[in-house]
C-alpha cells in the first residue's frame, strides 16, 4: 500500500460515502451545506455541520466535487465532477431557479479574444434561467 493510498482509504468512512452520495443523488446540480445537511437528516443519519465541511474539503482535495460561491446570497454550492474530471476546464451555465447545471464546450471562449487571461473554470459559472424555468 502507498502512503497516497494509506489517506484516501482513511477517510473513505461511511459518513464520508453517505455524504458523497447526497452529493451525487442532485446529477448536475448545486447543493448548499445546509440542503446536505438535511438530507442526511432526512435519511436519519446523524453528522455535524463541521464534519460535513471537513468531509467536503476532503472531497475537493481528490477533485471529486466542485466548489461554486454565491456573491449574492452569501453561500457555497457543491457539485460531484468525479465522473467528469474535464469538468474544471471549462465554463458551465447555472440555472437561478432550478438549479440545474448545463455544461459549455472547452471552446467557448475563443483563447485568442482573451490574451494572457487565465480563467478559473471551477470558480466561474454563468448564471442565468434556464428553458424549462422560462
Amino acid at each position: 500500500m502507498f502512503v497516497g493510498e494509506e489517506v484516501a482509504m482513511a477517510y473513505n468512512t461511511k459518513n464520508r460515502q453517505q455524504l458523497l452520495e447526497i452529493i451525487k443523488s442532485q446529477k448536475d446540480r448545486y447543493i448548499a451545506i445546509d440542503e446536505i445537511h438535511a438530507a442526511l437528516e432526512k435519511q436519519n443519519i446523524k453528522m455535524s455541520l463541521s464534519t460535513i465541511y471537513r468531509y467536503i474539503d476532503y472531497l475537493q482535495e481528490e477533485n471529486l466535487v466542485s466548489q461554486y460561491i454565491d456573491v449574492n446570497d452569501k453561500k457555497s454550492y457543491f457539485r460531484y465532477i468525479g465522473d467528469n474530471p474535464d469538468c474544471q476546464e471549462h465554463l458551465h451555465l447555472k440555472c437561478t431557479q432550478c438549479g440545474i447545471t448545463i455544461h459549455l464546450p472547452p471552446d467557448t471562449l475563443n483563447q485568442d479574444n482573451i490574451q494572457d487571461f487565465k480563467i478559473e473554470y471551477n470558480s466561474s459559472i454563468i448564471n442565468g434561467i434556464c428553458k424549462n424555468c422560462q
